[in-house]
C-alpha cells in the first residue's frame, strides 16, 4: 500500500500538471544534467542485463544496487538517456522498493496487456447518497483492483454515489486545485465508505406539524417510527441534520424524548406579540402544557369563558387561566370585544322570566347562574348592545334588557273623551319605562312597555296631553309627561338666498352641510325672477358678496347651474350667481329648424348606437326637412338613440312608435345610466319599501359572486333584512349596494376595515382614510341609517329622489343636472351606478311589478349617525410636517399647546375615524385635527408606512426565502418599514426585500412584492 500510495501521488501530480523535485529523504544530490528532466506517464520497463541503479543520472554517481536481468521497473522521469526507476523485490519475506537512476540503454518497455476483467454483477442504480471515506482510498476506472487508479481520495473526504456493482460504488469526488473546483468520477470499494450525516446547530426554532408526522430515533427511515404527532403540534429544535440521501431532519424534544422529524412534515413558526386581546371559547376546550393537543391538558376552559392574551405562535395562543399557564387552540375561540357601557340610574327591576346571568354582555358568554323569574335587580350600567350590568348572589354579570321590567309609571288618569291633532314630525325621548296604551287613558289596555331612553316620533297629540306613537309594530298612546323633545338635529341644507329686504338687514343663512359645489353649463333658457334678488360673486349667501340686485319679474338667461342650486347670470353689466329658489323657468318655445332648402336631396349614414339628449322642445318630422310633416314635439330632456345621421345634420330616431327625424343642433350625445325605453324595474322603485327577499337568496348570490375568495359578507343575508326592517330601507337594495361597492365582500377596505361602502375613503388615501368599523353587522346598520337620514330625506341636501336613478354627463364628463336624478346624483360619479345596483337586485330576486305597485314606503327619518368609534393604530411610523400643525394634549381639545412647524419630524401613532391624529414629538404625545386626509400630502410626508397585500406574509431573518421564518403578517396589517439615516428605506441590494421592525423591537425582512406603501403621494 505504501508503494501504491507513492505511485498515486506521482500520478496525481502529473494529472494536475505539477513538477516534483527529487526526494530529499533519499539523499539525492542535484547534478548538472546535459538536458532538462522530462516527465511522462508512468511506464513499465524490463532490464536487458544486470543493471546498476545509481544515486544520480550518470556513471559518476554511486551505485545503489544491481538489478538482475529480466526484472521489471517503472519510470515516469528521464534526463537525457538516464531513467529514474523504482524496483520492488522480496527480502526477508517483505517487499522492498528502491528508487534510483539507470541507463536507458539496458531497459526496454514491457508490452502492455489488457487487464484481466472479472465478470461482475450488473450495475444497479441507487438513490443519490453521500459517503465519507474511512481511509485513503484509490478511485479506479472500473469496479475492481485490476483497473487503473485515477487518484487517491484522502481519508475523511465526502463523495456522492448513485450507482454500484457488487461491493464497488461509482462515486464523484470534488476537490480544489489552484483555486478551482475539480470533480472526478470513478469506482471505489464500498468497504471503505460510511454514510455521511451532516449535523449542524440550529438557533432554537419551533416547528409545527403539517399533518400527522412520524418521529424517528435517527434522522432517517431505516427504523420504524417510535412516535407520531398529529397536525398543528409544536416541536422545539436546536439541531439540523442532512442525512446521506440529502433529506433534512430536525432533532426535536417531544414528550421527554429527543427524536427526529423530517423537514417536509413541518413548518417553522415564531412567536408574535400583539395588543392585549380577549378571546371567548366557542366550545369546551383546554389549556395545554405546550403548543399542541399532544401535550398534557392543564385545565378546562368552558364554552363562553373569556380569556386575555398578548402572545401566540401559529394557531396556539399563550394564556394564563385558573392559575395555569399554557396554550389554547385559537380556532376553538373567537375574538371578543366587550360593548361600550354607560352608567345608568334605573332603580329596582324584576326579571320577567328565569334568565341566565352572563359573565359578559353576550348570549354565548359563560353563565354565572340562572336567576328565577321575579328576581329583583338594580342595573348600574347599560351596554351599547342593550345589556344591563347587575349583581346577583355576589356575582356581577349581565342580563339583556328585555328580560327586566320596571314597574310601570302610574299616569294621572285623564279625561276619557279627547280630541287629537296631527303634529310635525320630531323626535322625543321616553324618560321612564312607559306603557303604550290602546287609548289616551291610563285605564285602557297596555299594548307594550316602551323602555326608558327610547326615541319615538309622535304623529298626533291629544287634548289631554297624550301622544300617538308606533313602537315595536304596535300603534297606541303614551302620556306626554314622560316624553321630552330631543333637540332637533340640524340638517344643513345647501345655501339658500333670501329676497332682498330693506329693513331689517338681510340675515345670512346657515352654510350648507357640504359648502363645496360644482358648476355645469346649461342650455340657454328664460327664467323669471320671483322676488327682488341679490346677484352674488359666489353661490353663497353667508358672506357679504352682493354685486347688484335684480328686480322682481325680471327675465334672465342663466348660463350655468351649480350643484347647490344657484344659477350664473349676467345683469346690469355684472356676472354673478342667484339662488334658484327665486327663479321660475319659462317653458321654451319649440325650436324651429332651418328653412327647407330648394334642393331637398340628402344622404344618410348608419351610426353607432349611442344615447343622445334632446336639449330643447323639438319637432319630430317625417323626413330630414323643416318643411316635412311633424309627428309632434319631443320634450326637452328626452333621451333618444339615433340610428342614422343625414348629410344635412338631421338624426333618424324612433320615438312614440314612429320613425322620423330631428334636427341635430338640438341633439347632444351624452353618457347616462337612464334607460331610453322604460322606467320599470328596481332602478326606479322607492327604496323605502320593503322587499320579500330571503336571507338564503342573498347568501347564495354572495357565495356565487365571491367565487371562493374570502368574503366578509358570507352568511350576512339576515343582517341586511334586519337593518332594512329597523330603518325602513329595502333590504334587497342594501344587499345589492354592499355587493356592488365591496366586490361581494372581497374588496381590500371591506376585508381590512369591515367597511363595505368605502365611507371616509379619499382618492389620495383610500385605505387609511376609510372608516374602520367594529364589525360587518355594525357597518350594515350604519349604512342603512345613513342612507335613510340623508339621501332618502327630502330635507337633506343629498336628496334627489327616493329611487336609485342615474346621472347624465356630457362626453367631457360634466354632469347635466337637469337630466340626472335619484341617489345616483350625489352618491356616485359612475353614471350607471343605479343601473348596476338594480342589476344585482334582479340577479338575487326578479323584479315583481305587481308587488311594488302596491308596496308602502316607510317615511320615518332617523338621526344622521355619527362617525363610528375606532380608527387605525400605526406601528410608530415616521413623518415630517409640511405645514404648521396645531397640537393639543387630548383628542377633542381646542387649546393649542404647541405648533409643529414645517420640516419637523414626528411619529404618527393613530388615526381615528373622525380624523384626529395621535402623534409623538420628542417623546411627548399630542393630538391634532390639522391634517386633512383628502390632501394629506400638503400637511405631512409619511416615510415608512407599509400595508400587507397577501393573505399571510412571512417575516424572515434575512433578505431571501432561504432564511429562517421568524414571524408573519396577516392581510392588511400595517408594517413598520425600517429607515436608514438618510430617511430612505432599508432594502436589500436587489431592492426586492424590505427590512421591517416588529412591535417587540425585533427586525426582519419581508418580500416587497407583498407590501404596499401607504400615504406616499
Amino acid at each position: 500500500m505504501k508503494h501504491m500510495g507513492k505511485v498515486v501521488i506521482l500520478s496525481t501530480g502529473i494529472l494536475l500538471g505539477s513538477t516534483y523535485a527529487p526526494y530529499a529523504e533519499l539523499g539525492i544530490n542535484t547534478v548538472e544534467a546535459a538536458t532538462a528532466t522530462v516527465k511522462f506517464a508512468k511506464t513499465s520497463y524490463q532490464t536487458t542485463a544486470n543493471l546498476n541503479m545509481r544515486s544520480g543520472a550518470g556513471t559518476n554517481f554511486k551505485s545503489v544496487m544491481t538489478i538482475p536481468k529480466g526484472k521489471t521497473v517503472t519510470s515516469a522521469e528521464k534526463t537525457g538517456s538516464w531513467f529514474k526507476v523504482s524496483y520492488t523485490y522480496k527480502s526477508g519475506g517483505k517487499n522492498v522498493t528502491k528508487t534510483g537512476w539507470v541507463s536507458g540503454s539496458f531497459i526496454k518497455p514491457v508490452a502492455q496487456k489488457a487487464p484481466a476483467v472479472t465478470k461482475l454483477s450488473t450495475t444497479v442504480k441507487v438513490p443519490t447518497t453521500t459517503y465519507q471515506t474511512t481511509t485513503n482510498l484509490n478511485m479506479r476506472t472500473g469496479a475492481s483492483t485490476s483497473y487503473k487508479t485515477v487518484l487517491t481520495i484522502p481519508k475523511g473526504k465526502t463523495v456522492t454515489t448513485g450507482e454500484k456493482i457488487g461491493s464497488w460504488n461509482k462515486v464523484t469526488y470534488t476537490y480544489t486545485s489552484k483555486g478551482k473546483k475539480i470533480s472526478k468520477s470513478g469506482w471505489v470499494s464500498s468497504s471503505y465508505l460510511k454514510e455521511f450525516y451532516q449535523y449542524s446547530a440550529l438557533k432554537g426554532t419551533y416547528f409545527f406539524t403539517k399533518g400527522t408526522a412520524k418521529l424517528h430515533s435517527t434522522p432517517d427511515t431505516k427504523k420504524a417510527a417510535v412516535s407520531s404527532a398529529a397536525a398543528n403540534n409544536g416541536l422545539y429544535s436546536t439541531q439540523k441534520v442532512v442525512n446521506s440521501v440529502g433529506e433534512t431532519w430536525y432533532r426535536v424534544s417531544f414528550q421527554g424524548k429527543n427524536l427526529f422529524v423530517k423537514s417536509t412534515d413541518v413548518n417553522s413558526l415564531a412567536f408574535t406579540t400583539f395588543a392585549k386581546t380577549d378571546f371567548k371559547a366557542a366550545k369546551d376546550t383546554y389549556v395545554y402544557q405546550s403548543h399542541g393537543n399532544a401535550y398534557t391538558k392543564l385545565v378546562k376552559i368552558p364554552q363562553g369563558a373569556v380569556v386575555s392574551a398578548t402572545q401566540r405562535i401559529g394557531d396556539w395562543v399563550k394564556v394564563s387561566y385558573a392559575g395555569k399557564t399554557g396554550y389554547f387552540f385559537s380556532k376553538d375561540f373567537t375574538t371578543f370585544k366587550a360593548p361600550a357601557e354607560t352608567k345608568i340610574t334605573a332603580g329596582t327591576q324584576l326579571t320577567t322570566s328565569a334568565v341566565y346571568l352572563r359573565q359578559y354582555a353576550d348570549t354565548s358568554s359563560l353563565s354565572l347562574g340562572m336567576m328565577p323569574k321575579g328576581t329583583k335587580l338594580v342595573p348600574t350600567h347599560q351596554t351599547s348592545s342593550g345589556w344591563l350590568k347587575v349583581t346577583w348572589n355576589g356575582k356581577t354579570g349581565y342580563v339583556y334588557k328585555t328580560f327586566l321590567q320596571q314597574e310601570a309609571v302610574k299616569e294621572t288618569k285623564p279625561v276619557v273623551n279627547f280630541t287629537e291633532e296631527k303634529v310635525a314630525a320630531s323626535t322625543h325621548v321616553v324618560t321612564a319605562n312607559l306603557n303604550l296604551r290602546e287609548a289616551p287613558d291610563s285605564g285602557t289596555a297596555v299594548l307594550v312597555v316602551v323602555p326608558k331612553d327610547t326615541k319615538v316620533v309622535p304623529t298626533h297629540e291629544t287634548a289631554n296631553g297624550w301622544f300617538k306613537i308606533s313602537y315595536s309594530g304596535k300603534s297606541g298612546y303614551v302620556s306626554g309627561k314622560y316624553l321630552t323633545q330631543e333637540d332637533p338635529e340640524v340638517i344643513e341644507p345647501p345655501v339658500v338666498e333670501e329676497p332682498v329686504v330693506v329693513s331689517p338687514p338681510e340675515t345670512p343663512t346657515v352654510p350648507a352641510e357640504n359648502p363645496s359645489f360644482t358648476e355645469a353649463q346649461i342650455a340657454a333658457a328664460d327664467y323669471r325672477v320671483t322676488a327682488n334678488l341679490n346677484v352674488r360673486s359666489t353661490p353663497d349667501a353667508t358672506i357679504q358678496n352682493v354685486l347688484t340686485q335684480i328686480p322682481v319679474n325680471t327675465i334672465v338667461v342663466p348660463t350655468h347651474k351649480t350643484s347647490n342650486n344657484w344659477f350664473k347670470v349676467t345683469y346690469g353689466g355684472k356676472t354673478g350667481y342667484v339662488s334658484g329658489s327665486y327663479l321660475v323657468a319659462i317653458a321654451p318655445p319649440v325650436v324651429e329648424e332651418p328653412p327647407a332648402a330648394e334642393d331637398k336631396a340628402f344622404t344618410e349614414q348608419a351610426i353607432t348606437k349611442a344615447t343622445h339628449l334632446i336639449t330643447s322642445n323639438l319637432n319630430f318630422r317625417e323626413s330630414a326637412d323643416s318643411a316635412a310633416t311633424s309627428f309632434g314635439v319631443i320634450p326637452q330632456g328626452t333621451f333618444v338613440v339615433p340610428t342614422h345621421k343625414t348629410s344635412n345634420n338631421w338624426y333618424k330616431i324612433v320615438y312614440g312608435g314612429k320613425t322620423g327625424y330631428v334636427f341635430g343642433t338640438y341633439v347632444q350625445q351624452v353618457k347616462t345610466g337612464a334607460p331610453v325605453d322604460s322606467r320599470e324595474g328596481y332602478q326606479f322603485i322607492d327604496v323605502r319599501t320593503q322587499s320579500n327577499v330571503t336571507a338564503a337568496q342573498i347568501n347564495n348570490y354572495i357565495q356565487l359572486g365571491a367565487r371562493g375568495k374570502p368574503s366578509v359578507l358570507t352568511g350576512k343575508g339576515q343582517v341586511f333584512i334586519d337593518a332594512g326592517n329597523k330603518y325602513g330601507v329595502n333590504a334587497l337594495f342594501l344587499a345589492a349596494h354592499a355587493v356592488h361597492e365591496s366586490g361581494f365582500g372581497t374588496s381590500t377596505i371591506s376585508l381590512g376595515k369591515y367597511n363595505l361602502f368605502g365611507f371616509g375613503a379619499f382618492d389620495l388615501a383610500p385605505f387609511v382614510g376609510a372608516y374602520r368599523f367594529e364589525s360587518i353587522d355594525a357597518n350594515i346598520q350604519y349604512i342603512a341609517q345613513e342612507l335613510k337620514a340623508t339621501y332618502l330625506n327630502p330635507a337633506n341636501w343629498k336628496f334627489k329622489g327616493y329611487h336609485l336613478g342615474y346621472t347624465t354627463k356630457t362626453m367631457s364628463n360634466t354632469r347635466i343636472n337637469e337630466s340626472s336624478e335619484g341617489m345616483n346624483f350625489y352618491y356616485a360619479s359612475d353614471e350607471k351606478w343605479g343601473f348596476k345596483i338594480a342589476q344585482h337586485m334582479t340577479n338575487m330576486l326578479p323584479f315583481d311589478k305587481a308587488y311594488y305597485s302596491k308596496a308602502t314606503a316607510n317615511t320615518s327619518i332617523p338621526a344622521v349617525p355619527g362617525k363610528p368609534a375606532g380608527g387605525d393604530i400605526f406601528p410608530e411610523i415616521s413623518a415630517i410636517a409640511k405645514s404648521s400643525l396645531a397640537l393639543v394634549t387630548s383628542k377633542g381639545s381646542t387649546a393649542t399647546v404647541r405648533t409643529l412647524t414645517a420640516g419637523t419630524k414626528f411619529t404618527m401613532l393613530e388615526k381615528s375615524n373622525d380624523y384626529w391624529v395621535k402623534l409623538s414629538v420628542d417623546g411627548t404625545v399630542y393630538w391634532t385635527k390639522s391634517i386633512s386626509f383628502a390632501s394629506y400630502s400638503s400637511y405631512m410626508q409619511v416615510l415608512n408606512l407599509g400595508r400587507v397585500t397577501a393573505a399571510s406574509l412571512n417575516i424572515r431573518s434575512g433578505a431571501s426565502t432561504s432564511h429562517a421564518i421568524i414571524g408573519s403578517y396577516s392581510l392588511n396589517d400595517y408594517v413598520h418599514l425600517v429607515l436608514k439615516a438618510d430617511n430612505t428605506l432599508s432594502m436589500d441590494s436587489s431592492k426586492t426585500w424590505y427590512e421591517v421592525k416588529l412591535p417587540n423591537g425585533t427586525k426582519g425582512w419581508v418580500s416587497a412584492q407583498f407590501v404596499m406603501r401607504e400615504l406616499i403621494k
